[in-house]
């Protein structure tokens, strides 16, 4: 359904639930109903609250948020991906939504629910919105309403989701200042140099060919922080990464991703491999040549490479990376994308592809078991994967990479570094602080 052209959001709400409620009452049965309308950006619909907004998403490709939760769907049972994909197909076929509605939410790195910071986030969620809000950066916003109606349940509540009209956005109070109280690590430095030795033993006896270990910080400041705040302040050091926000409960994850995990549109997938670093500044040739950082690298590429083959029909994936800049490091890059084999969507995507190497190893299976049982902490949603995907089928999914947990006065950063042969402990160890950059910069200006 299509919304009219001019009106504000109110009246074209009004107009398209009224019309609505009408069929409601013919049909006498709970149904979903919805529409669409284009508005110049500046006539963007601004949510009442921030905590309305359970998803936020922003990069390249524009931004997308929602307003309102029309349903949220938790998964706690693996495997969590195929239920996702389940939940969304079905919400799909509701022909009396608009296809442009989007779901946006994320799943946890392992199929499980996580655990100790990670209390209310689910294994996997997914959140349909009341109003999907699009603004792809060309100067207009194209806005989705999709509404669960009932007999009994009156609509009036879902203006209450908007400011009210021509109204200003109440002014921020100055942000306190991010003075920090106490760290906590959850990996100390020791620690994490003497599991990568560990690692690498096992890469001797032919155990696994590589696998990536993260470190994490919980930061305790004096306030609390606004995750939305932190959302805005990643924006400068994130000139080709996806930032994401998810709200769930209490907590929100908050990062700004470089590495694209899976798009899908117009039947096309692509995808990137986004192995081996260096510090940003450093000679990129240097990288290029590192013996190390290419190995660590082609794993990655190797399995995108073999997993796309198994959704996709005329796979394209260089042989050669590139370097590519993402905040204060670079990365060796390898994009890859092909058609779509008939009777598949961007689930059937994530599902060949979570976890890469990239986060996890190769093999998968036996490198994230020694996550698993000697990382020493939950990762709960890190390196899990963040995005949305409109009900038509067409959406981007990234991992959740450069990022932390925000609840209330307490953030938990989290960075990680694939270990190879040839892997040096204090090299790995810097590179984990390098990653937690991005997040450092944005407190400092949130």
């Amino acid at each position: 359904m299509s919304g009219p052209a001019v009106g504000t959001i109110r009246e074209w709400m009004q107009d398209v639930l009224e019309t609505g409620v009408r069929v409601l009452h013919r049909r006498r049965r709970e149904m979903w109903w919805g529409g669409t309308i284009s508005v110049p950006e500046s006539e963007a619909p601004r949510p009442a609250r921030p905590e309305d907004v359970p998803w936020h998403f922003a990069g390249p490709e524009g931004e997308a948020y929602g307003i309102g939760e029309a349903a949220r769907f938790a998964f706690e049972r693996a495997p969590v991906l195929g239920s996702m994909a389940t939940a969304a197909r079905e919400l799909g076929r509701e022909r009396d939504l608009p296809e442009g509605a989007r779901l946006g939410g994320g799943t946890a790195f392992l199929s499980r629910t996580p655990g100790g910071a990670w209390r209310g986030f689910p294994a996997g969620q997914l959140v349909l919105p009341v109003l999907t809000v699009e603004r792809p950066g060309d100067g207009t916003a194209r806005v989705h309403l999709a509404a669960n109606l009932k007999p009994e349940a009156p609509v009036r509540r879902l203006y209450h989701l908007l400011l009210p009209p021509d109204a200003e956005a109440p002014p921020s109070p100055p942000a306190p200042e991010a003075r920090l109280v106490d760290v906590q690590f959850r990996t100390a430095p020791a620690r994490f140099r003497e599991l990568v030795r560990e690692a690498l033993v096992f890469i001797e006896q032919g155990r696994f060919e590589k696998v990536v270990l993260a470190r994490s910080v919980e930061l305790r400041l004096e306030e609390a922080m606004a995750a939305e705040r932190l959302f805005d302040a990643l924006a400068p050091d994130a000139e080709r990464a996806e930032r994401f926000f998810v709200r769930c409960g209490a907590g929100v994850l908050v990062g700004a991703s470089p590495e694209l995990l899976a798009r899908v549109r117009d039947g096309r997938v692509t995808s990137a491999s986004l192995a081996g670093t260096a510090e940003r500044g450093s000679d990129p040739d240097l990288l290029l040549r590192n013996p190390k950082e290419r190995r660590e690298h082609e794993w990655v590429r190797r399995f995108l490479a073999d997993a796309l083959g198994e959704v996709a029909d005329r796979v394209d994936i260089p042989d050669v990376p590139v370097v590519q800049e993402a905040g204060p490091v670079q990365h060796l890059y390898t994009p890859a994308g092909g058609q779509l084999k008939d009777g598949l969507d961007i689930w059937d995507v994530l599902q060949a592809l979570h976890p890469t190497p990239a986060v996890g190893g190769f093999p998968r299976e036996t490198a994230v078991s020694f996550i698993r049982d000697r990382e020493g902490f939950d990762r709960g949603w890190y390196a899990g994967v963040v995005g949305s995907v409109s009900l038509g089928g067409a959406g981007a999914f990234h991992v959740a990479l450069r990022s932390g947990l925000v609840r209330g006065p307490s953030v938990v950063l989290y960075g990680g570094a694939g270990v190879v042969s040839g892997s040096e402990p204090e090299h790995e160890l810097m590179e984990t602080g390098w990653k937690c950059l991005p997040m450092l910069r944005a407190l400092a200006r949130a």
